[in-house]
């Protein structure tokens, strides 16, 4: 199965690769594509939604059956290739304002306010919601039919799309025959990224040169290049930097943008924008305003909002920012993240306690807890958070374990803990107001702990890496 993402969930999965995939070029339009499971996982799945419904439950809507299990679970298969049409931003009242930070995206996108309008969430009182003005409805096809489109975007039916659609200009690959016939496009040249870059763009994100993985030869910064996703489907990993007359894998198509430097670039550069993925304005009108914008990517309008108010929000899924509200947090609590990296929930709770609280944020990887550490302290002022190098999995000190060289028995709070691993010759990082558990976070040594004494903490948060299926 492929690895899973925190935030943004797998565009397609398969625990099962055929060896016939090695060798067998596929290109895929989204509406195309399914989403592989194995056999006993289909079944587990599908026999979630069987059950008898007793006497007398009428509000339950669940299927009924073994054949309407798997009909329920293969539509939610369907729409799981799609994302939602609405994109959620936390805000982080520690550094900002639901009104500051509404007001600011707006100004973002003001260049295409006639494809967005942002609203606070009806019942999270710290989620913002950017809506797209062209959202199929409810009873529409997900697929692009739904007679709701506008007709000035028509976007979503691009989603039955394996190549760009066909424009005047002709063939720029006159002397390469096969081309056509492998699936690839003839009137552009082709970049293919990887599977997690290509889920961030069908949620509206650019491409930036660390996702490119294959690239056609001649491409320079300026030129329109269709976009497509690996699948990673094959045995291999696809070696980056690959020219496309070489790529045999699967793919799936996700529109058109502009390179933003050459090919040789993509590959050489270590950060930086590779791909803008567009609304281009509309070239049968004279008229550039906001009213001639043509969309030009797979699914349903959603803004790039890469690097956009940095430490005021965070782009997170609904779902993630619902989980912190219902811990029913409380100011003075010790509070522990078990699987904390990359800490998105972990600022959320230091937000919704005002940092008024003492929250261990665990991670059994020293890399992942410096890069939360840095994101937590530097950028959203969680400054009541306490980055752990920490194997969870192990984390309560039982009476029998008597070979803990940092931590002993006698310890019987969180505080004494953590004191406990503190080197003398580093700054404290347990500086403690007298009235409050909040702490001053200036440096820390990052030093393993083993274990907590059993009801050492108020609230615990428990979000482990899971299979992340689909797009919503």
């Amino acid at each position: 199965m492929t690895p899973p993402s925190q935030d943004i969930p797998c565009l397609c999965a398969n625990d099962k690769i055929s060896s016939s995939s090695e060798s067998q070029l596929k290109v895929y339009s989204l509406k195309k594509l399914k989403i592989e499971i194995s056999a006993d996982v289909y079944e587990t799945l599908s026999s979630q939604y069987q059950y008898e419904e007793e006497e007398g439950d009428k509000n339950i809507h669940r299927a009924k059956g073994k054949g309407k299990g798997k009909e329920h679970l293969n539509r939610l298969l369907k729409f799981m290739k799609y994302p939602s049409s609405v994109t959620t931003c936390r805000v982080n009242t520690l550094l900002s304002t639901m009104e500051e930070v509404q007001k600011e995206i707006e100004k973002e996108l003001s260049v295409w306010k006639s494809l967005f309008w942002v609203e606070p969430h009806f019942l999270l009182q710290d989620v913002l919601c950017i809506r797209s003005r062209t959202s199929h409805n409810d009873s529409g096809d997900i697929d692009g039919n739904s007679t709701s489109l506008h007709h000035d975007y028509p976007a979503m039916g691009w989603s039955s799309l394996s190549i760009p659609p066909c424009e005047e200009q002709g063939s720029i690959f006159q002397n390469w025959p096969n081309r056509e016939r492998s699936g690839w496009p003839m009137t552009h040249r082709v970049v293919i990224c990887d599977i997690f870059c290509g889920e961030a763009v069908l949620r509206g994100s650019n491409i930036f040169v660390k996702g490119i993985l294959v690239a056609d030869a001649g491409i320079q910064k300026g030129d329109i290049v269709a976009v497509y996703a690996d699948l990673h489907r094959t045995k291999h990993a696809v070696a980056r930097g690959l020219l496309l007359k070489h790529y045999m894998g699967e793919c799936v198509f996700l529109g058109l943008g502009t390179a933003k430097c050459n090919r040789a670039n993509m590959f050489s550069l270590s950060h930086g924008l590779g791909i803008e993925m567009f609304v281009r304005v509309n070239p049968n009108n004279g008229n550039n305003n906001n009213n001639d914008l043509i969309y030009t990517r797979v699914g349903p309008p959603l803004p790039p909002l890469n690097g956009i108010l940095t430490g005021k929000m965070m782009l997170q899924n609904l779902p993630s920012t619902l989980v912190p509200h219902i811990l029913d947090l409380q100011p003075q609590q010790f509070i522990l993240d078990m699987c904390a990296a990359p800490g998105g929930k972990t600022a959320h709770i230091a937000s919704l306690v005002s940092n008024n609280s003492l929250v261990v944020a665990c991670d059994k990887s020293r890399k992942k807890v410096i890069d939360m550490r840095h994101m937590l302290w530097c950028n959203m002022g969680a400054s009541c958070v306490l980055p752990v190098v920490m194997d969870t999995t192990k984390c309560v000190l039982r009476e029998d374990n008597n070979n803990h060289d940092n931590v002993k028995s006698t310890f019987e709070t969180v505080r004494d803990i953590l004191s406990s691993t503190h080197h003398p010759q580093q700054h404290d990082v347990l500086a403690t107001n007298t009235t409050t558990t909040t702490t001053t976070t200036t440096k820390f040594p990052l030093n393993p702990l083993l274990s907590f004494q059993p009801h050492s903490f108020d609230r615990i948060l428990l979000d482990p890496p899971c299979s992340a299926l689909g797009l919503r």
